[in-house]
C-alpha cells in the first residue's frame, strides 16, 4: 500500500477532480455522526462518487481492492467499482489499468475518465463508456491525448475537461463536447488555455473551472459560464484569484470550492456561493470562510456539504468534512471529524457518501470510503410532567423528547436543549387570550414571561427549573421548534413549537357564547394529492347533526352542511372527520345568533383533493356568505380576510356582541417538509340581511 504522505502529495498535485454537479435531495435532514457499518473499505483513496440510480453508487479512484464490511477476503477492483445500496460489492468490474478520476451516469451507460489506457476489456485512452450491466466498454472511443479530469452529461452530449489537447478526433484544448453516440468531438470548442478540474451543466449553460485564464474567446480567470450552443463565454465572470477545484449548481446559485481567496468581487476563502443571474461582483453574502482548500461540494435541500483540507469552516472547528447551513453559511452540529483530507461527496436518497484519504471517520475505522445516514425524522416532544390544572404552583417540570437532542457544552447555543430561552413560558395578562403566539413572536407587553432559572439534561429528557413556584394564573408553555431545539440539526417538530396550556390555582374559565378560549386554530387540512388514512372517529368526538343548517358561499360555488364540533379539554377542536361538511366550533356563538360564530372546513380532504374551503383565500371584501336555517337565509357580507399563525387565536375568537358575525377558518401554506400547514386563513363577515 502507498504511504499516506505519498497519497496526499500525489492527489493534491494531480487529481483534485470531481463531477461539478452534485445530486440534490429534498428535503434535507440531520445526519448521524457515526458512519454506517455496512459499507466496504478500500486500500487507497476514493476520488469520485456518483449515484447508480438504484440506491447505490459507482466509485473511482486510486484503489485496487475493496474489503467487505465486517471483514472477509478482499475483492480485486482496479480503480473503479459499484457498491450496492446495502453496502455489498457489486460484481460489475470494468477493471481499469490506472486511476479513475471522474464518473457520470446516463441511462444504461457509465462514463469514466482519468489516466487509464485500458478499461472494460478494451483499449480506451483516458475516457470510456461502460455498459451498466456488464461493465464492458462500448464502441464509444473519444481517445483523449492526456488526462480527463471532469465529466458532465447533458442529453446526447458528453462534456469533458482535463489536460488533453486532442479528443474525439479533433484538436480540443482542455475542454470538449463529445457526441454520446459516435464519440466524436462536436463543433463546440471553448479552447481553454490551461487545465480544467470541474464541469457542471445547467440548462443552456456549461460551467467550467480550473487553472485557465482564457476560455470561450474571453479572459476568464479560473471559472466561466459557456454557451452550450456556441461555446462562447457568457458575460458571467466571477474572476477567481486562484484555482477553482469544484463546482456545484443548485437553482440560481453556483457553489465553488478550491484554493481561491477572492471570487465574485469579494473576499471568499476557498468556498463561495455565486449568483448565476448576476454577471460580476456576484458572490452572495454566504461566507463559510474555509481554512484550507475545499475539494468537493454537494447540496441537499437547505444544507451544503463540503470536504477538503480545512480544519475550520462555517465558524467552527471542522476537520476535513462539514455540513453548512445554505442560508447562513454556518457549520451545523454534524461533525464526523476526519483525520485527513476528503475528496469526494455524493448524496443518494437517504445516504451521503464520502471518499478521501482518511482511515477513520466519525470515531470508527473506515478506510477511504464511508457513508452516513440521513435521519428523516425530526425530534418531537414525547411527554411532559405538566398538568392541565394544578392546585398549587410548581417550580420545575420535565420534557421528554422522542430522541436524543443537541446538547453542546454550556447553555448559550441557540439550538441547545439546555438553553433556557428554548422554553418560553408566559402567563396570560389582562387581554383576553394569549398574545404570545410562538417562540419567535413573544408579546412581553400583554403576557408576562417567566424565564427558567436553568435546564438540566439527561439523554432524551430536560428538567426545567423555574427558580420559584408559579403563582395562580393561566399559562402557556412553548418548547421551541421555531428557534430551535434540534437533534443534529433537524428542528423540533420540523420547525414548529410544541405548546401546552395549563392553569395554577382557581382560574375562572372565560368561555361564553361567542367568546371561546382556544389554545390553537383547528387543523383543517391534509396533504394535497395524497391519500391520508383516517382512524375510526371516537364516540367522544362525534359531531352533532344540525338539521337543515347549511352554509353557502356563492362566489366559490360552495354548499356545505354544518355540523357541531365539540371542544376538547385542551381547548382545541378535532375536525379530522369533517370530510365535505363545515364544522361549527362549539363554545362560539351559535350560527345566526348575536356574537361570533366560528365555522371551519378542510382546505384539502383526506383523499388529497380540494375541500370545501380550498379557495377561501379568493373571498374578498363585500362577498356574501349565506347561512341557511329553517327555510330562512341569513346573509352575511365579508368585512375582512387575513392570514394568522396557528396559535394566533385572539382575532378568530374575538368577542363580538354588537351583531351577528361568522368567522370562517381553514389552513393555508402547506409545508411538505413537515407535512403541516404554516398558516390559517381567517375570513370575517357580518349579518346584513335575513330573507
Amino acid at each position: 500500500m502507498k504511504s499516506r504522505s505519498f497519497n496526499l502529495l500525489v492527489i493534491f498535485a494531480l487529481f483534485l477532480s470531481l463531477l461539478g454537479s452534485a445530486v440534490t435531495v429534498t428535503p434535507a435532514y440531520a445526519l448521524s455522526d457515526t458512519p454506517l457499518p455496512n459499507m466496504p473499505t478500500a486500500n487507497d483513496p476514493i476520488i469520485t462518487i456518483v449515484p447508480d440510480g438504484a440506491g447505490g453508487v459507482y466509485i473511482g479512484g486510486l484503489f485496487t481492492q475493496l474489503t467487505p464490511a465486517g471483514g472477509g477476503p478482499a475483492v480485486t477492483r482496479n480503480y473503479i467499482a459499484r457498491i450496492n445500496a446495502d453496502g455489498s460489492i457489486n460484481p460489475w468490474n470494468p477493471n481499469a489499468n490506472n486511476w479513475v478520476l471522474s464518473l457520470a451516469v446516463s441511462g444504461l451507460t457509465v462514463y469514466a475518465s482519468g489516466d487509464f489506457t485500458n478499461i472494460g476489456g478494451q483499449a480506451r485512452n483516458r475516457i470510456a463508456a461502460l455498459d451498466v450491466t456488464t461493465g464492458l466498454a462500448t464502441p464509444w472511443n473519444p481517445n483523449a491525448s492526456s488526462r480527463v479530469s471532469a465529466l458532465a452529461v447533458s442529453g446526447t452530449t458528453v462534456y469533458a475537461g482535463g489536460q488533453f489537447t486532442t479528443i474525439g478526433g479533433q484538436t480540443r484544448n482542455y475542454i470538449a463536447a463529445l457526441d454520446a453516440t459516435t464519440g466524436l468531438a462536436t463543433a463546440w470548442n471553448p479552447n481553454a488555455n490551461n487545465h480544467l478540474y470541474a464541469l457542471a451543466v445547467s440548462g443552456t449553460t456549461v460551467y467550467a473551472s480550473g487553472d485557465f485564464t482564457t476560455i470561450g474567446g474571453q479572459t476568464r480567470n479560473r471559472i466561466a459560464a459557456l454557451d452550450a450552443t456556441t461555446g462562447l463565454a457568457t458575460a458571467w465572470d466571477p474572476n477567481a484569484n486562484a484555482r477553482v477545484t469544484t463546482l456545484t449548481v443548485s437553482g440560481s446559485t453556483v457553489y465553488a470550492g478550491g484554493q481561491f481567496t477572492n471570487i465574485g468581487g469579494q473576499t471568499r476563502n476557498r468556498i463561495a456561493a455565486l449568483d448565476a443571474t448576476i454577471n460580476t461582483n456576484n458572490a452572495t453574502a454566504w461566507n463559510p470562510n474555509a481554512g484550507n482548500e475545499v475539494t468537493a461540494i454537494a447540496v441537499s435541500g437547505t444544507t451544503v456539504y463540503a470536504v477538503g483540507g480545512f480544519t475550520n469552516i462555517g465558524g467552527q472547528v471542522r476537520n476535513y468534512i462539514a455540513a453548512l447551513n445554505a442560508t447562513t453559511g454556518l457549520a451545523t452540529a454534524w461533525n464526523p471529524n476526519a483525520p485527513t483530507w476528503g475528496f469526494a461527496l455524493a448524496v443518494n436518497g437517504s445516504t451521503i457518501y464520502v471518499g478521501g484519504d482518511f482511515t477513520t471517520i466519525g470515531g470508527a475505522a473506515r478506510e477511504y470510503f464511508a457513508a452516513f445516514n440521513l435521519d428523516s425524522t425530526p425530534p418531537t416532544v414525547l411527554s411532559h410532567t405538566l398538568q392541565a390544572n394544578n392546585a398549587t404552583g410548581l417550580s420545575s417540570f420535565t420534557v421528554t423528547f422522542s430522541e436524543d437532542v443537541y446538547n453542546p457544552a454550556g447553555n448559550t447555543d441557540t439550538d441547545d436543549v439546555t438553553n433556557p430561552n428554548n422554553y418560553v413560558l408566559v402567563e396570560q395578562g389582562t387581554v383576553s387570550g394569549f398574545q404570545t403566539t410562538a417562540c419567535n413572536a413573544i408579546d412581553a407587553v400583554n403576557d408576562t414571561r417567566i424565564t427558567p432559572s436553568g435546564v438540566t439534561y439527561i439523554p432524551n429528557t430536560a428538567i426545567v427549573n423555574l427558580g420559584s413556584a408559579l403563582p395562580n394564573g393561566s399559562y402557556r408553555l412553548f418548547v421551541c421548534g421555531t428557534t430551535s431545539i434540534v437533534d443534529s440539526f433537524n428542528e423540533l417538530n420540523g420547525g414548529v413549537d410544541f405548546t401546552f396550556d395549563f392553569t395554577v390555582g382557581a382560574v375562572a374559565a372565560a368561555v361564553t357564547s361567542g367568546n371561546a378560549r382556544a389554545s390553537s386554530l383547528p387543523k383543517t387540512g391534509f396533504a394535497p394529492n395524497k391519500v391520508t388514512t383516517l382512524p375510526a372517529q371516537p364516540a367522544t368526538l362525534e359531531y352533532a347533526k344540525m338539521g337543515d343548517l347549511w352554509l353557502e358561499i356563492p362566489s366559490l360555488n360552495v354548499k356545505s352542511n354544518i355540523v357541531g364540533v365539540p371542544q376538547n379539554a385542551d381547548l382545541t377542536w378535532d375536525v379530522t372527520w369533517l370530510g365535505n361538511d363545515t364544522g361549527w366550533l362549539n363554545g362560539t356563538a351559535f350560527p345566526t345568533w348575536n356574537g361570533n360564530s366560528v365555522l371551519t372546513a378542510h382546505v384539502t380532504n383526506a383523499s388529497g383533493v380540494d375541500g370545501p374551503f380550498a379557495a377561501l383565500k379568493q373571498v374578498k371584501y363585500g362577498d356574501q356568505i349565506i347561512v341557511h336555517m329553517g327555510g330562512a337565509q341569513y346573509i352575511y357580507e365579508v368585512r375582512e380576510t387575513k392570514l394568522s399563525r396557528p396559535y394566533a387565536t385572539s382575532y378568530a375568537f374575538e368577542s363580538k356582541q354588537d351583531a351577528s358575525y361568522i368567522t370562517l377558518v381553514t389552513c393555508s401554506g402547506y409545508n411538505p417538509l413537515n407535512e403541516s400547514y404554516l398558516f390559517r386563513r381567517v375570513v370575517r363577515a357580518v349579518l346584513i340581511q335575513v330573507k
